[in-house]
């Protein structure tokens, strides 16, 4: 009884000690922000070189998830990103990714307004996101 105590002990120990390390190298837990009910989750599509639907809304001064499908079977490559009317890119997936392949973006809460979404990969593959 008193070597299991020890083992859970130090089990317990290693696991605090690693989601110290975590934050201190910036690194967060996993979440599961795409997934919450509570989230605002918006779905777009991609194939052919434009999105569909090429118009979005979403709530002002609330974090949301643009969740992009990329319906390419042919190894067409998309992401998406989040600008404001400067250019300045305020929220990007991480990567791209061929398709078909699903991709989430996280975006943080933004001022009401019109801001342009787009595909870095095509020029001329952008979208309008009303947030109010």
């Amino acid at each position: 009884m008193k070597k299991t105590l020890i083992l859970v002990s130090a089990l317990f120990a290693t696991l605090a000690l690693a989601l110290f390390a975590m934050t201190l190298s910036g690194m967060s837990a996993p979440t599961k922000a795409a997934a919450d009910t509570d989230a605002t989750v918006i779905e777009v599509h991609a194939q052919d070189q434009a999105f569909a639907p090429n118009t979005l809304s979403a709530p002002a001064n609330t974090a949301f998830t643009i969740h992009l499908y990329n319906d390419d079977t042919f190894d067409n490559e998309h992401d998406i990103r989040v600008m404001d009317s400067t250019k300045a890119t305020l929220a990007k997936t991480p990567n791209t990714c061929l398709g078909p392949c699903e991709l989430f973006l996280q975006v943080p809460a933004l001022a009401p307004g019109t801001y342009t979404f787009f595909c870095i990969t095509h020029d001329d593959m952008s979208g309008t996101l009303n947030v109010s």
